[in-house]
């Protein structure tokens, strides 16, 4: 399905979110009358600032994240940032997983006071996507006489679906 094809943004590469409501949302062409929502990725910083995150959780979650940014030189006029991100876990599903490899390096050049120049880029690969399917509303959510759908039920057929996505 085409749901498969919309990209998609790691939260762990963005420094915020903007709500634009109203008429500074039309600032940017035609939106939905409820709005815009802005998301601002990590940028390179003058001063140097670096963080690991590791988590472990429900279905064998696992997830390292490593965030570096500072200057290149003395001057600061050379400014990076590297934003990478490993995930790999099970899921409530029988026979699903999700995996997910990031990294996204910028580089700032500022010549002079009145002029920068920054170069953002993102590597995404998702080799296995989690689940996907949809149980039907009678035996999941509301009783059946045919008995309860279990909640880890996989509708699909692990020898034949596949997900494997790559974004940059």
């Amino acid at each position: 399905g085409g749901g498969y094809a919309i990209p998609q943004i790691e939260t762990y590469g963005i420094e915020r979110i903007e709500f634009l409501k109203g008429a500074s949302s039309t600032l940017y062409g035609g939106v939905t009358p409820g709005g815009l929502i802005n998301a601002i990725s990590k940028v390179p910083t003058s001063e140097p600032q670096h963080a690991v995150e590791m988590l472990y959780g429900s279905h064998n979650r696992m997830q390292l994240g490593v965030d570096s940014a500072g200057p290149l030189n003395d001057d600061r006029s050379l400014l990076y940032r590297v934003v990478a991100l490993g995930r790999k876990s099970d899921t409530q599903v029988v026979n699903t997983k999700e995996e997910r490899v990031y990294v996204a390096p910028s580089l700032t050049w500022i010549p002079d006071t009145d002029t920068s120049f920054t170069l953002n880029m993102s590597y995404q690969h998702d080799p296995e996507g989690g689940y996907y399917g949809v149980l039907p509303t009678v035996g999941s959510l509301w009783p059946s006489p045919a008995g309860q759908i279990p909640r880890n039920f996989n509708d699909g057929d692990p020898a034949f679906d596949q997900f494997d996505r790559k974004q940059s």
